[in-house]
């Protein structure tokens, strides 16, 4: 019936335009007679109500026709609006941009889109407290949210005031949403850098100044009892103080910064039912709660993480203000996080404090582990690399147990990466990788080369090299071989790779498994360095046509003793195991001063003659998509080497913590 209605609108409106048109041909043909049969007025008027008419035929058309947005499947609306939601606002932040709420306007695209987005309550969830908007907005969303659950999020936006009337204002804000929908809440997520010190502080100083009113009202009337109800105060539960400390009783994820740690770690009841705990409190912090900062002891920590051990996936401890004094127990009951998928350690007090805990804990060997800070720097820090190495920290690994012993599991590591990133120190274990990062000596980290059993990682098939604060000398990296036999990849990302070269050239039998060697250096000039520097600003010690010369020479050597070795054991194919299949070098801004045709290219002609191997030096991006990976390496100094890092640093702690206030942006 719809359509025949609207079949019979289309005609309908295509006769009166048709008439307009006739009215108008008939006004075109006599208007260069004299007599002309309309004057100009009511030629106007013609042709505004052509023009209406045409506007209502292009409404029907279109709302006729197939597959316009007004006809889209409700799902596939929803996953629009879902998309736009994660969507970042453009801010100097560019790892952890803020979200924001712009995605409501796309929602006034037509009527049809308006009215699923209202009627889809899981798209109003995400309370942004720091959004612009107040009560009003808060209720909006808590209304449409039906009885879904809740997600107070308070960030940093890039309007950022904390003037006494933007407190004032976030309080109210805080207020309204705990005591409205404070039984729904089950995911609290609170940046660095959001003023909840300031609101606690205005929280709990309208308190006290309620309370002191109403005694001092009481005093001089007889007429109400001195335990009657304050009007003037909320109760304990709707504020913001006792929401922390009393209410939120179905909260799942909590990701806090700064005072509210305190809060949650001296509950009386701790959390039974948390999947994700994330509690940073920056060493720095200046604006805080009087008492907010008071030391926690070791055992605060225990009983939280012991009352969610069978539940919690994500935990994350960074700048806790433990008690000094006495050392924490060792030899404490094993606390088994068996659904534990993540975990993050920074800036603690002292390495003894750090393995206490990591002694204490018992993880999956799949979950990942990261631990960052100063300490790591200290010998001391030799402590904490089993927690790294074995899957369960409960049992270490005896001097009688055999490699392959099943009750004594270990981490399967495949790949290295070494780098100096900002951030800090740091050491991470991820999906097969072991990220080394900052400025550890070599003689701390490279005991992470060898097992728990002292034997060499021979399970390690992929090395990557990037820019060092303290680069690697030659018989370091001879030393780095013996412990990593099995290497079959090397990658080298805007670091100077002579040393190792050269350490492959002196130790002709090191690295038997060597398949493939892949330098690349990023399209990013520094002033007038002509490509000399790297991300660290340290000058380059070889020049682009000596480190090719050095590469050939590696690959000759390598090619030489592998046909040796073939014809001393008489394998017909020629190629031993340990033969190099593949060369790539992109000099990328070192080479835009070099003579492509007489210099590298000559060089990497006499390596594809051999063959089996594949030997390739790119000087421009031959596809789309690497014509943009190179523009934003002209944008960002570390693109190249953050790709390697696949998103495991910076965290969000130490974003926030340490370089968002002193660099402003990644380049």
């Amino acid at each position: 019936m719809a359509q025949e209605s609207a079949a019979g609108d289309l005609v309908q409106l295509a006769d009166a335009l048709l008439e307009k048109v006739q009215a108008l041909t008939r006004v075109e043909e006599t208007a260069r007679g004299r007599n002309a049969a309309l004057n100009l007025i009511d030629v106007r008027m013609l042709q505004d109500r052509l023009a209406i008419i045409s506007r209502n035929l292009l409404l029907i058309t279109n709302t006729s026709r197939p597959g316009t947005i007004n006809r889209l499947p409700t799902n596939v609306v929803v996953q629009i609006f879902s998309h736009l939601q994660r969507l970042p606002l453009q801010s100097s932040r560019s790892y952890f941009p803020p979200l924001f709420l712009k995605w409501i306007a796309i929602t006034h695209v037509c009527t049809y889109w308006r009215d699923t987005a209202l009627s889809t309550p899981s798209l109003w969830t995400n309370i942004y407290l720091h959004a612009k908007g107040g009560i009003p907005l808060v209720d909006a969303f808590i209304t449409r949210s039906h009885e879904r659950h809740l997600t107070l999020y308070m960030g940093r936006g890039p309007w950022r005031t904390d003037s006494i009337g933007q407190i004032q204002a976030w309080s109210r804000v805080l207020r309204r949403a705990i005591s409205t929908a404070g039984t729904r809440v089950d995911r609290i997520i609170l940046e660095p850098g959001f003023p909840i010190d300031d609101i606690l502080r205005a929280d709990q100083m309208s308190q006290k100044l309620g309370e002191g009113l109403f005694k001092a009202v009481a005093s001089f009337s007889s007429a109400r009892p001195l335990d009657a109800p304050n009007p003037l105060t909320t109760s304990t539960d709707e504020t913001i103080t006792g929401f922390l400390t009393c209410s939120i009783p179905g909260i799942r994820h909590l990701d806090l910064s700064s005072c509210p740690i305190h809060y949650i770690l001296r509950r009386h009841e701790p959390f039974k039912h948390l999947t994700t705990l994330r509690l940073v409190q920056a060493c720095d912090e200046k604006h805080t709660v009087p008492g907010s900062q008071l030391p926690v002891g070791f055992d605060d920590i225990i009983r939280v993480v012991t009352a969610s051990r069978k539940s919690l996936r994500h935990l994350t401890l960074v700048g806790l203000p433990f008690c000094t004094g006495t050392a924490p127990p060792m030899d404490g009951a094993p606390i088994t996080l068996e659904a534990l998928e993540s975990i993050e350690l920074g800036d603690w007090p002292s390495n003894n404090v750090l393995a206490a805990f990591t002694h204490r804990i018992e993880v999956p060997h799949t979950a990942s582990r990261c631990i960052w800070g100063t300490g790591l720097q200290d010998p001391t820090s030799l402590t904490l690399y089993p927690f790294l190495q074995c899957a369960n920290q409960g049992k270490r690994p005896d001097s009688n147990a055999q490699s392959g012993d099943a009750s004594h599991p270990k981490t399967i590591i495949v790949r290295i990466f070494l780098g100096s990133v900002p951030g800090g120190d740091m050491l991470t274990y991820k999906n097969g990788t072991l990220y080394i990062n900052g400025d550890i000596p070599f003689s701390l980290y490279s005991t992470l080369f060898v097992d728990p059993l002292k034997q060499p990682l021979a399970s390690v098939t992929d090395l990557v090299l990037t820019s060092l604060t303290t680069p690697i000398t030659v018989p370091e990296w001879a030393s780095v071989f013996e412990s990593l036999p099995g290497i079959v990849n090397l990658k080298v990302r805007d670091a100077e790779a002579s040393r190792l070269l050269r350490a492959l050239k002196l130790t002709p039998s090191a690295l038997p498994c060597l398949a493939n060697i892949d330098i690349q250096y990023s399209e990013q000039v520094y002033g007038s360095s002509k490509g000399n520097l790297d991300p660290l600003d340290v000058q380059y010690s070889t020049e682009p046509l000596s480190l090719t010369t050095l590469l050939l020479a590696v690959v000759l050597q390598r090619t030489s003793d592998a046909d040796a070795e073939a014809s001393r054991t008489q394998h017909s194919h020629g190629v031993r195991e340990g033969l190099l299949k593949r060369v790539f070098l992109r000099l990328g801004s070192r080479g835009k001063w070099l003579d492509w045709d007489v210099d590298v290219d000559n060089v990497f002609k006499r390596m594809a003659r051999f063959k089996g191997m594949r030997a390739t030096c790119l000087s421009k991006p031959n596809s789309m998509i690497e014509d943009s990976e190179r523009v934003r390496e002209e944008q960002d100094r570390w693109y190249l080497t953050m790709k390697e890092m696949d998103g495991v640093w910076p965290t969000k702690a130490v974003y926030f913590t340490r370089m968002l206030d002193t660099s402003g942006s990644s380049s």
